[in-house]
């Protein structure tokens, strides 16, 4: 079991008697104490440039983090943007959040101006800085919503 999906464990069961504890995600604020905040899926949003994009995401909605130790189609979402739209990281699209993702995920915060919370954790402040590859031509793009 990894670190994060322990502590997430641990807030469920301290909320589930009534301790109310929250994990802390340093990228996002505080997240809900459960693994339904784990981005397990892509989500297909309308683009900028008229096209879509996908962007991790679980349930429908893009608001969800990935951390290391992470395996999933959202992973590979990540990556594709990573590597194809931000800073062009050198890493394989195979939905493995291991540590070539989390140093381009870090290399991507530290690059941001004003910066990111520098944490190799994909979250909302990173979702919403980053540029997807379009559904359509390959081109980078923001979605128009989230």
């Amino acid at each position: 079991m990894t670190v994060k999906r322990a502590v997430t464990a641990l807030g469920a069961m301290l909320a589930a008697f009534g301790l109310g504890v929250v994990p802390v995600n340093a990228s996002n604020g505080v997240v809900p104490n459960t693994a339904d905040v784990v981005c397990n899926s892509v989500v297909q949003l309308p683009a900028q440039d008229g096209s879509t994009v996908g962007l991790p995401g679980r349930n429908g909605s893009t608001d969800c983090f990935l951390a290391k130790g992470d395996f999933s189609d959202a992973v590979g979402a990540l990556q594709a943007g990573l590597r194809f739209c931000n800073l062009r990281a050198s890493i394989a699209v195979d939905n493995d959040f291991g540590p070539q993702t989390k140093a381009a995920v870090v290399a991507f915060q530290n690059a941001h101006h004003p910066p990111l919370t520098v944490d190799g954790i994909y979250g909302n402040q990173t979702r919403n800085t980053m540029f997807w590859p379009d559904n359509d031509t390959l081109h980078c793009t923001k979605p128009t919503h989230f």
